[in-house]
């Protein structure tokens, strides 16, 4: 399943962006459901794994809204809470989109 930035962002959280976050980022087939994208301690695994990969990230919260980024180039905003930020743009940097 190739996917483009724009289908990632516009993806909602819950199953689907989980499993694609399993696959991508931790190359495994989803055996249990994880909830990347609404748990916060699961999504601080999703960003464990990619501080292996890159070391520079940034996550903020500004007007109710959370953006993070890795490398200063893969950066998503404006996005409801911290779990999807964070699995959106790990998902971006990993996929190089």
């Amino acid at each position: 399943m190739t996917l483009t930035r724009e289908e990632i962002l516009a993806m909602e959280p819950g199953r689907e962006l989980d499993e694609l976050i399993c696959n991508q980022i931790f190359e495994l087939e989803m055996v249990a459901h994880v909830h990347y994208s609404t748990d916060i301690s699961a999504a601080w695994e999703v960003l464990e794994k990619m501080k292996q990969r890159w070391h520079d990230f940034n996550i903020g919260r500004h007007n109710g809204k959370w953006s993070v980024g890795w490398n200063y180039t893969d950066f998503v905003e404006n996005i409801n809470s911290a779990p999807e930020a964070i699995g959106k743009a790990s998902l971006l940097a990993g996929l190089n989109l």
